[in-house]
């Protein structure tokens, strides 16, 4: 399905993700399973009312200073390597699966932190198939 708003605005993009999950049930007559967005298009109040209605989410996280500083804590032992059936140089990126808490959150969050991938500090996305875990992805990449 696809979905679109020429009307987005900053003060108004936060409930973005709410207004594609009711574009979807008005159109498919059921709430999507699964949506992956941006985090700048909802707010962890959102996330919640994403819950409640059972759509299950995927969301690239803000590069915040605590955001980074959260995953430069992260142990190297924590990593672990991965073989990505392509070409080209970022075909072994390291995955950290790590659970946090959001300050306005009611659950923990799954979150992926992906090293690797490219030269640049980047969000990722990845899928979060385990149905008791809220899933989050952030990414960096290896400093030094």
């Amino acid at each position: 399905m696809v979905y679109a708003s020429a009307d987005l605005t900053k003060a108004t993009q936060h409930a973005e993700v709410i207004a594609v999950a009711e574009h979807w049930k008005a159109a498919a007559g059921t709430w999507p399973a699964r949506l992956v967005f941006d985090s700048r298009l909802t707010t962890q109040r959102h996330l919640a009312t994403l819950d409640e209605r059972g759509i299950r989410f995927v969301t690239l996280r803000t590069r915040s200073p605590a955001v980074l500083a959260q995953i430069a804590a992260i142990p190297a032992g924590a990593y672990r390597q991965v073989t990505l059936d392509r070409t080209g140089p970022h075909r072994t990126p390291k995955i950290a699966d790590t659970t946090v808490r959001l300050s306005a959150y009611p659950h923990p969050i799954r979150q992926l932190v992906i090293t690797g991938l490219a030269t640049m500090n980047r969000p990722c996305s990845s899928p979060m198939t385990p149905p008791a875990v809220r899933s989050s992805c952030s990414s960096t990449t290896p400093t030094g």
